[in-house]
């Protein structure tokens, strides 16, 4: 009798935490994270004239890349092969726009590709809570209808053919 009284116990409290664990995962806040499919989110990309310039103004015209990096080694590999491929992908796409965000532990240097325009450094603060920044690196590729076509995250060597097959 102790014996089943014992079992009984131990069934009804693995029984009661999971459910108990069910529960919590339910009441869990959901990240509004961006998905391929929604719109983007603008935030301050540069200055011009005194003037910060928002990503909506390089959006809706053509596409537009904006590619996340960190000091992580993924990243760091991510530089080097764009080193290597990233001129010759923008050659045979002429009309996209590049942008590298280098990220710090406090903020965020942006510079456009091929432009010799100062590099643009913001606080991490103004980016947008919506930028899903938690895999490094990860490149949002926004169509000109201003949404995201796609989120690449972290690190292949395939990056820049597997890019290509989004145009």
């Amino acid at each position: 009798m102790k014996r089943l009284l014992i079992a009984s116990l131990i069934f009804f409290s693995i029984l009661g935490l999971i459910f108990i664990t069910i529960q919590h995962g339910r009441h869990k806040k959901k990240a509004n994270h961006l998905t391929a499919g929604t719109p983007y989110v603008s935030f301050p990309i540069g200055y011009k004239d005194g003037s910060a310039v928002e990503l909506s103004g390089f959006t809706g015209r053509s596409t537009v890349v904006l590619c996340f990096m960190d000091k992580s080694i993924n990243s760091e590999k991510l530089k080097v092969l764009l080193d290597k491929k990233l001129r010759g992908f923008m050659n045979d796409y002429p009309k996209l726009l590049w942008f590298n965000i280098a990220l710090n532990e406090k903020t965020a240097e942006i510079s456009e590709f091929n432009n010799a325009s100062p590099r643009y450094i913001f606080s991490l603060n103004d980016l947008p809570k919506q930028y899903d920044l938690n895999v490094m690196p990860v490149i949002y590729v926004i169509e000109k209808t201003d949404t995201i076509k796609m989120i690449y995250r972290g690190f292949s060597p395939t990056v820049i053919s597997d890019l290509a097959g989004v145009f």
